[in-house]
């Protein structure tokens, strides 16, 4: 069993939210001017004065009313509508202790359907706009169509999400096909320059990379030369002509004939020169 509320309790609850004469006030509204400056009437049960008090309150502080404020949030994708439903009718339950449930042609309850309808999704909006009847509908009706076209809602934009999806996973192995195909032509696929590298400059490749495994946005092909190894190409020795050989080889005689002075030949020495002018050697 739970214990009851005082009077005296309600006292020190007014108190802490109001100032000493509206609260001498509101018990003298209510019915308790007894308890207004006395202490002897505090230990009496306070639930005979329960509904005065909250009478006199709701009319004494009247609750600021708008749109704004009779819902709590917009329902999420994956949120079930009927739990959300249930959220919005307690805020305002705690709001405005009225039900809006019961009477559909109530102005408090056709101002919280029309909040309501005002944080839905744009196009759920106009589908309702379409719905007739729908603001005199009973309370069971009008929830099941708003849950209807926001179920259709749910189902559309997750067929979007998961559309997009598939999109982008086929653009992404498109491009890891043509990144294959292209190294598989002799280009070397880099998804950007290396450590160390300046911009628009290409070090030697060190090794063969695989292709990564997904896409990269930047990629560089660099054309690489016909060879069996990565790292090497094939050179082959300069050959030399006869022409070559002969004028590697006079070049290499210092010694003159005549004299055997190195220096001259035997053409241009001073000593001895050769006689015969018909040939040289």
């Amino acid at each position: 069993m739970g214990q009851m509320l005082a009077v005296g309790d309600i006292k020190v609850l007014l108190t802490k939210s109001l100032t000493r004469e509206e609260m001498e006030d509101v018990l003298t509204d209510s019915g308790m001017n007894m308890a207004v400056g006395s202490p002897l009437f505090d230990g009496q049960d306070f639930n005979p004065y329960r509904n005065p008090l909250w009478r006199t309150l709701r009319l004494k502080y009247v609750t600021s009313m708008s749109k704004g404020n009779m819902t709590t949030r917009t329902p999420t994708l994956n949120e079930h509508f009927e739990t959300w439903l249930r959220e919005q009718i307690q805020h305002w339950r705690q709001m405005t202790n009225d039900s809006v449930t019961l009477d559909p042609k109530a102005m408090q309850t056709q101002l919280f359907r029309g909040a309501v309808v005002d944080i839905l999704p744009g196009d759920v909006q106009r589908k309702l706009a379409d719905v007739p009847g729908l603001d005199t509908m009973l309370h069971d009706q009008w929830a099941e169509t708003l849950k209807h076209f926001f179920k259709a809602h749910q189902e559309t934009e997750k067929a979007l999400d998961k559309q997009g999806t598939e999109v982008t996973r086929k653009l992404a192995q498109a491009s890891l096909d043509q990144l294959k195909k292209l190294k598989g032509m002799g280009y070397v696929v880099k998804s950007g320059p290396e450590d160390g590298d300046e911009a628009g400059s290409h070090g030697p490749v060190r090794k063969c990379s695989e292709t990564p495994s997904s896409a990269p946005t930047t990629v560089q092909l660099i054309e690489s030369p016909r060879q069996t190894d990565c790292n090497r190409t094939r050179s082959r020795p300069r050959k030399r002509g006869k022409r070559g050989a002969q004028g590697q080889k006079r070049r290499e005689i210092k010694t003159c004939w005549g004299c055997n002075l190195e220096g001259h030949d035997r053409r241009n020495c001073t000593t001895n020169p050769w006689k015969n002018t018909g040939s040289q050697y």
